[in-house]
């Protein structure tokens, strides 16, 4: 699994930075045997039917170099949040509130928790920390364009998936209580500033 991982992250890499990556603590020739064998289990779990000589649709081998290929069948949620994020960002630029609210909520409907959280890796964590962080934007632009648009529940609700996520997002806590307002619930909006006092500027009128 972490080797799969690896590979979604790094489609394009070589088998010692990968072997580098899995077994930081062991000797170069014992990460590479490592490595072998592991690619050998990885092979057979992606194509159980392949014969042992025939060439990985998946996994493509030229020397030293390792890329993930195939990927035309593969379906990969940190793809998935990637691909709709960048497209809402660009519609969101363009001026099309409407196709950036479905992107930002499609992106944020692809996270599926912290990457590799079952099977933390040392070479995960930066990347793990870019996914949660871009998970974040998504949450919370789609909750301000859910707001805008009169949609209440869902920005309420992606707002507080946000804060689930970053407990420190203003911007989620500054939706979250002008939803309150909305609804004219100024108790409620109260406690977001009291749980987030640097919302108090961008909500003066229940002060």
């Amino acid at each position: 699994r972490q080797l799969l991982a690896w590979l979604v992250v790094h489609p394009e890499t070589t088998r010692e930075a990968a072997a580098t990556a899995l077994w930081p603590d062991l000797d170069p020739d014992a990460g590479l045997n490592n490595l072998r064998t592991t690619l050998s289990y990885l092979l057979r779990a992606l194509q159980p039917g392949r014969k042992a000589n025939e060439a990985s649709y998946f996994v493509l081998q030229r020397g030293a170099a390792i890329s993930l290929s195939g990927r035309d069948r593969l379906r990969v949620d940190l793809w998935d949040l990637d691909h709709h994020l960048g497209e809402a960002a660009a519609a969101d630029r363009a001026g099309q509130p409407s196709r950036a609210l479905e992107g930002y909520r499609a992106a944020a409907d692809a996270w599926r928790g912290p990457l590799l959280a079952d099977a933390p890796t040392e070479w995960a964590e930066a990347e793990a920390e870019r996914v949660r962080l871009r998970f974040v934007t998504a949450a919370v632009r789609a909750a301000e364009l859910s707001l805008a648009a009169g949609e209440h529940a869902a920005a309420e609700q992606l707002a507080g998936r946000a804060l689930a996520v970053e407990p420190w997002s203003e911007a989620a806590y500054r939706v979250q209580g002008a939803v309150h307002l909305e609804r004219g619930d100024r108790v409620a909006a109260r406690r977001v500033l009291d749980q987030c006092p640097a919302t108090a500027e961008v909500l003066p009128e229940i002060v």
